[in-house]
């Protein structure tokens, strides 16, 4: 295959390697996206390429070898699932071409002992799954979502209760810049492990990692499984520690937090019914998801923790407020809450 622009040369030498399955896509943008059993990468090329290769089909978004059993056209995802749900090669190419055409965001995905690692130019994310959309993405609907009613600045200390895999981390973490401080606290093993690798990759200086479980006592406790992206203590068969608020302050040696952010799966009623006016005396700002949606959708009176959380506000001396109209019903159960005093 004839080929003059850099990018199609190396995208040809790659595809004309024979080291196994090979996948390809390309578009109307400059990206070209090329996978081997070895690896996927992205290639710039021209505005437009044709490719022209013996053997091969254009099959939706991707081009793949012809087989007796031809799969449909459809989106990425789908191909991939129907190519076959154990080829990781595939899943990821696909997962590439989705975010190339839908975002324009070039991504480079590689499985690693905690999650998938999806490098992308202006950061890295670790998740569970390959569902998760682009970093530039995520920034953007956390700046809606926690800056509602204050945004932070830098040199701004936040403390995050349920950091999870820390896409959010990540975000907070630029936010306030080489002079903040991040705490992102988070129980689950494994979920943490998925943590400290985003940190570790990102080089994330100003983040301090804490594995533990938010509770009224100091000590162990324990959680479930399911518990891998929320908080809920006292249950199922993981051993974690746990900590209170204000031990965890006190640890992390800080006097003084413009921003706490919670977002602990239900367990966000228990936790504020056990603080005290010197727990929070420090505190400027907090944003905390309530998740009585999931009550109202079926999965338990435990979500309902609206009515829970603004008794203790008002009890803390805090005032806040609600985005009562957001179309969202997650949005509509955040509470943004600052000290009544001045």
């Amino acid at each position: 295959m004839a080929t003059s622009h850099p990018g199609q040369r190396a995208a040809a030498q790659a595809f004309a390697r024979p080291r196994g399955r090979v996948y390809q896509t390309t578009s109307s943008g400059p990206i070209v996206a090329a996978c081997t059993d070895e690896g996927c990468q992205f290639i710039e090329g021209p505005p437009r390429l044709e490719w022209q290769m013996t053997g091969w089909e254009r099959v939706g978004l991707l081009k793949r070898r012809c087989r007796k059993e031809k799969p449909e056209p459809g989106p990425a995802s789908q191909l991939a699932k129907r190519a076959g749900r154990t080829d990781q090669n595939m899943r990821r190419f696909a997962r590439m071409a989705h975010l190339a055409f839908k975002y324009r965001a070039p991504v480079r995905i590689t499985r690693g002992n905690a999650g998938w690692v999806q490098r992308y130019r202006n950061g890295t994310i670790v998740t569970p799954t390959l569902s998760s959309p682009p970093i530039g993405v995520i920034e953007k609907d956390m700046r809606d979502l926690f800056f509602h009613s204050y945004t932070p600045t830098p040199g701004d200390t936040i403390v995050e209760l349920g950091a999870e895999y820390g896409t959010e981390t990540l975000f907070l973490s630029r936010v306030v810049g080489r002079t903040g401080r991040v705490l992102a606290v988070e129980p689950h093993p494994a979920t943490f492990a998925g943590l400290a690798e985003m940190v570790r990759l990102n080089d994330l200086t100003n983040v301090t990692l804490v594995q533990a479980a938010i509770s009224d006592v100091t000590g162990m406790t324990t959680i479930t499984d399911g518990a891998a992206v929320s908080n809920t203590t006292g249950q199922g068969d993981i051993k974690v520690p746990s900590i209170t608020l204000a031990d965890l302050l006190r640890e992390a040696n800080l006097s003084s937090v413009d921003l706490l952010k919670v977002n602990i799966e239900g367990a966000e009623g228990p936790l504020f019914g056990s603080l005290t006016m010197d727990d929070v005396r420090e505190i400027r700002h907090m944003v905390i998801s309530c998740h009585d949606f999931r009550a109202d959708s079926g999965h338990g009176e435990f979500y309902r923790t609206g009515p829970a959380v603004d008794n203790a506000l008002q009890r803390l001396g805090y005032n806040w407020i609600v985005r009562a109209t957001d179309p969202r019903p997650w949005v509509r159960h955040y509470r943004y809450a600052a000290p009544a005093r001045p």
